[in-house]
C-alpha cells in the first residue's frame, strides 16, 4: 500500500514539476517576443535595419534577463536592494550579476528536489531518506551562494585595502605639486592601473561622474558607499572636511597614508599570530596520531608480546 502511495505521489509530483516549467517556458516566450517587438521598433526609429543585432551574444544576454528577471528576483524591494548592495561590494555592479546570482541561488534549491524522484527510483535510498537528503541539499544550495558573495566581498575589500596606501601616496604627491583634485583622480587612475587594477576601476568610475556633471565631494561619496570600504570611507570625509573648511589635504592625507600602512603591518603581525593558532587542530587531528603511532606502536606490540608469553 506504502509502495502504491510513493509511486501515486512521484507522478503527481513529475507532473506537477512539468506544468510549472510549461508555464514558465511560455512565460519566458511571451516576455521575449515583447522585447523583441520593442527592439525592432527601437531600431525602426532610429532608422537602423530591425534586423541588426538580433542574432548578436548581447541580445540574447538583454533578452534572457529581462525574462528571468520576473521570475527571479525577490517581489520585497529591500531585499533585493540589499543584495544588489553587496553585489556592488564585490564589483558586480551590473543588474545581470543580480538576475544570476539569484537565478544560481534556485538552481541550487530546486537540483536537489528534482533527482529526488530519480534518487527514489533507482532504489539508493528509500522515500523518507531521499526527501532528508534532498531538504540537506536544498538548505545547503539556499546557503552557499550567500557564502560565496561574502567570500568574494571580503576578498574584494582586501585588495582594495592593500592599494589605499600607494593611492594616498600618490595623491599626496599630486597635491603637492598643485595639481586639482579633478585632474587628480584621472591621473592616478591611470598610474594605478597596472599594479591595482581594482582601485583604479573604482576611481576612473568617480572620474566619469565628474565629468557627466557630478561634484567630486559627490562622486568620492557614491565610490565610498558602493565598496563599503572604511578606508575609503575615510578619505571621502577628508575630502568633503577639506572642500567644506578650506583645510590643506596634503598634510592630513600624509597622516592618512602612514595611519593605514600602520594599519596593514598589524594586520599582518595579527595574521601571523593566528597562524599558529590554527595550525594547532590540524595538528592534533592528522600529525599526532601518525606520530604517536610511530613511538608509541613499537613499545605496545613489545607489552603484548610480553603478557602473551607470560600467558603461555
Amino acid at each position: 500500500m506504502l509502495g502504491t502511495f510513493e509511486s501515486q505521489y512521484m507522478i503527481a509530483l513529475v507532473a506537477f514539476m512539468g506544468a510549472v516549467a510549461f508555464v514558465l517556458f511560455l512565460g519566458t516566450y511571451a516576455v521575449q517576443s515583447s522585447h523583441g517587438k520593442v527592439s525592432q521598433r527601437l531600431r525602426k526609429l532610429e532608422g537602423r535595419d530591425p534586423s541588426d543585432g538580433q542574432s548578436s551574444l548581447g541580445a540574447l544576454h538583454d533578452y534572457m534577463n529581462a525574462s528571468l528577471a520576473g521570475y527571479i528576483l525577490p517581489q520585497q524591494p529591500q531585499v533585493a536592494t540589499r543584495f544588489s548592495d553587496q553585489l556592488g561590494y564585490a564589483g558586480m555592479y551590473k543588474r545581470s550579476a543580480l538576475v544570476g546570482f539569484f537565478l544560481a541561488r534556485l538552481l541550487a534549491i530546486t537540483f536537489p528536489l528534482v533527482c529526488l524522484p530519480l534518487v527514489v527510483w533507482s532504489g539508493t535510498l528509500n522515500f523518507q531518506q531521499a526527501i532528508a537528503v534532498c531538504g540537506v541539499g536544498s538548505l545547503i544550495g539556499f546557503v552557499l551562494p550567500t557564502l560565496w558573495l561574502r567570500n568574494c566581498i571580503l576578498e574584494r575589500h582586501q585588495l582594495l585595502r592593500n592599494s589605499m596606501s600607494d593611492f594616498l601616496d600618490l595623491f599626496v604627491t599630486c597635491i603637492e605639486s598643485g595639481v586639482s583634485l579633478q585632474s587628480m583622480i584621472s591621473i592616478v587612475s591611470e598610474e594605478l592601473k597596472p599594479a591595482h587594477p581594482e582601485l583604479s576601476e573604482e576611481f576612473q568610475r568617480c572620474d566619469r561622474d565628474m565629468q557627466l556633471g557630478a561634484t567630486l565631494e559627490k562622486s568620492i561619496d557614491d565610490l565610498a558607499a558602493r565598496t563599503n570600504l572604511e578606508d575609503l570611507l575615510a578619505f571621502s570625509t577628508f575630502v568633503r572636511q577639506s572642500q567644506k573648511f578650506g583645510a590643506t589635504l596634503g598634510s592630513a592625507m600624509r597622516e592618512l597614508s602612514d595611519r593605514l600602512r600602520s594599519q596593514r603591518e598589524l594586520r599582518a603581525e595579527e595574521a601571523a599570530q593566528k597562524a599558529s593558532v590554527k595550525i594547532l587542530l590540524p595538528t592534533l587531528i592528522f600529525i599526532f596520531p601518525a606520530v604517536f603511532m610511530v613511538l608509541a606502536a613499537p613499545a605496545a606490540i613489545t607489552i603484548y608480546e610480553s603478557f602473551s608469553n607470560a600467558g603461555n
